[in-house]
C-alpha cells in the first residue's frame, strides 16, 4: 500500500460537512485506507476573484493500492460527485481535493503533477498536512513536510526571481516589490564592466544581499539568485574544479536564503523530472550548452538541474511568455506563504 497525502478545501456552502462526506467516500472505497484526518483550518482566500468567502482546509494520510492516476481519477470523481464545477481558475467551490504526495512518485503529465507543484509553498496545505505526514519527504526538494512548514514559519520573507536572460525576471521583481510594498534589489551584474570575472559579480550579489536583508523589515525580492552565479560564468577559466564552486559555497553561507525561489523558462512545468530524476553531480549538471542551444529546452534543463543541485527550498516555475498570468501565479504563491 502507498501512503500518500491528499489537501482538502471549500468555501461554498456547508463546508465542513461537504468535506466529511468527502472523506467517508474516501474512506469506504475498498482501495482507499483513511488513516489520518488533520483539524480543520479555516483560512483567507489567495488568488482568484475578490470577494470569496472563506475556505475551510484541511489534510488526510491515506494508503491506498490504486496508482497515481488512479487514485487522481478518484479524488475527481468525488470532487463531481459533491458538486465541484470548474468554471474559473481559483474561484470558490464546493470541494476541491489535491493528491499532494504519493510515497516518492514523481509525474510530470497535463493530468497529473507530483508531487503537488504548490505545495511546499503554501501555509494553508503545509500546516495541516505537517499534522497527519509531517515525516513524509518531498521527493524532490529533499525535505520533510515537517521541514517545509518549519521554513515558511520561520525563513525571511525573501523571494529570488531566476532564469536565463530575456525572461523578465527584473520586470516580475518590481511588480511584485510594489504589489507586496518590499524591498526591491537589482541584479548587481546589470552594472559590472563587461566580461566582468564572475567571481566579482558573485561578492556583489552576496554584499547586496547583506547590505539589504539588514535594512528591511518588511521583505525582499531580487531579480537574481546567487546559485545562478553557477551556470553564467563569463570566464573560460573559471570551470568546475578550479576553486570557484568551494569559494561560492564560503559566500553563500554568509547570504540570507529565499523562502521561496522563482525560475522563469520556457516552460512552466518542471519538465526535467523525468529526464534527471533527483541530484545528478554538480559536474555533470551544469554543463553549459553550446550558443546555439540557447533558449531551447537544453537551456531549460541546465537552469532546472541548477535549481535542484543548489538550491533547497520551495520553488515556482513560471512561464514568462505569459505574463499576466506568470504575475498573477506570483503573487499568489507570495501571499500563500506569507
Amino acid at each position: 500500500m502507498a501512503s500518500c497525502l491528499v489537501a482538502l478545501g471549500s468555501n461554498l456552502g456547508e463546508s465542513r460537512s461537504i468535506l466529511q462526506q468527502a472523506i467517508e467516500r474516501l474512506d469506504h472505497d475498498p482501495a482507499i485506507v483513511v488513516v489520518r484526518r488533520s483539524r480543520w483550518l479555516v483560512t483567507v482566500p489567495v488568488g482568484g476573484p475578490a470577494g470569496q468567502p472563506d475556505f475551510v482546509n484541511g489534510a488526510l494520510r491515506l494508503e491506498t493500492s490504486l496508482s497515481p492516476e488512479q487514485l487522481h481519477a478518484r479524488l475527481r470523481d468525488v470532487e463531481t460527485q459533491l458538486g465541484r464545477q470548474r468554471r474559473q481558475r481559483w474561484a470558490a467551490r464546493t470541494i476541491d481535493l489535491d493528491l499532494l504526495l504519493y510515497d516518492q512518485q514523481v509525474r510530470d503529465s497535463d493530468q497529473l503533477t507530483l508531487p503537488h507543484p504548490r505545495m511546499a509553498f503554501r501555509r494553508f496545505v503545509l500546516e495541516p498536512a505537517a499534522e497527519v505526514g509531517g515525516e513524509l519527504r518531498h521527493p524532490h526538494i529533499g525535505w520533510t513536510v515537517n521541514q517545509l512548514w518549519d521554513h515558511l514559519q520561520h525563513a525571511a520573507n525573501y523571494v529570488a526571481l531566476t532564469g536565463p536572460a530575456g525572461t523578465g525576471k527584473s520586470q516580475r521583481a518590481r511588480q511584485l516589490a510594489r504589489a507586496m510594498s518590499w524591498r526591491y534589489l537589482a541584479d548587481p551584474a546589470a552594472t559590472a564592466v563587461p566580461n566582468a570575472p564572475e567571481s566579482l559579480i558573485l561578492e556583489r550579489r552576496a554584499a547586496e544581499l547583506q547590505k539589504s536583508a539588514a535594512k528591511s523589515s518588511a521583505g525582499m525580492v531580487s531579480d537574481f539568485w546567487i546559485g545562478q552565479s553557477l551556470v553564467n560564468r563569463r570566464v573560460p577559466a573559471e570551470e568546475p574544479g578550479d576553486g570557484f564552486q568551494q569559494h561560492w559555497t564560503q559566500v553563500v553561507e554568509q547570504c540570507i536564503t529565499p523562502k521561496l525561489l522563482v525560475l522563469l523558462t520556457d516552460s512552466g512545468r518542471d519538465a526535467a523530472a523525468e529526464r534527471c530524476p533527483g541530484p545528478l553531480s554538480p559536474d555533470v549538471q551544469l554543463q553549459k550548452p553550446p550558443p546555439a542551444a540557447e533558449g531551447t529546452e537544453v537551456e531549460t534543463v541546465v537552469w532546472k538541474n541548477a535549481v535542484r543541485w543548489y538550491y533547497q527550498g520551495p520553488r515556482l516555475y513560471l512561464e514568462p511568455g505569459q505574463p499576466e498570468r506568470a504575475f498573477a501565479e506570483l503573487t499568489a504563491a507570495v501571499q500563500a506563504m506569507t
